[in-house]
């Protein structure tokens, strides 16, 4: 199956449309009313049962840099563990299903910080709520 790409000029249109939109509505918020916003009736719920796969994880994502000579980003953050590959094109991923396995969420990027492939994984250490609804895991 095959989908159309999107054509330049109508997305510069919808572009131009939503700026003219945007101007309507007045002055945009601060950058820290707008956080402040974002982050209002947040909650973080700690997940101990998820410790010892937080560790695993990784490791798993050290271990796998260093056995296929991929480029790692591991950063912890209050919520959540992140973990970025980047690498070039490749014929077999299949090493990776084992981290992918350990994900709790997936996202991959092209073109990114010099390489072809930017592969982000996230693994979390809290429930994430807002206005009591579950966002993550």
């Amino acid at each position: 199956m095959r989908f159309p790409k999107d054509d330049p000029d109508e997305l510069q249109a919808w572009v131009d449309e939503i700026h003219t939109e945007m101007a309507k509505c007045g002055p945009l918020p601060s950058f820290d009313s707008f956080l402040n916003r974002l982050y209002q009736n947040m909650a973080y719920i700690p997940l101990p049962s998820r410790q010892s796969g937080c560790k695993k994880f990784v490791a798993t994502a050290i271990r796998l840099s260093k056995e296929y000579l991929l480029d790692v980003k591991i950063v912890k953050h209050f919520e959540r563990i992140s973990v970025a590959y980047y690498f070039d094109g490749r014929s077999s991923m299949g090493f990776l299903k084992e981290i992918l396995g350990l994900a709790d969420d997936i996202a991959i990027f092209a073109d990114e910080s010099g390489f072809e492939i930017g592969l982000h994984l996230e693994y979390y250490t809290h429930a994430v709520y807002q206005k009591g609804r579950r966002l993550y895991p």
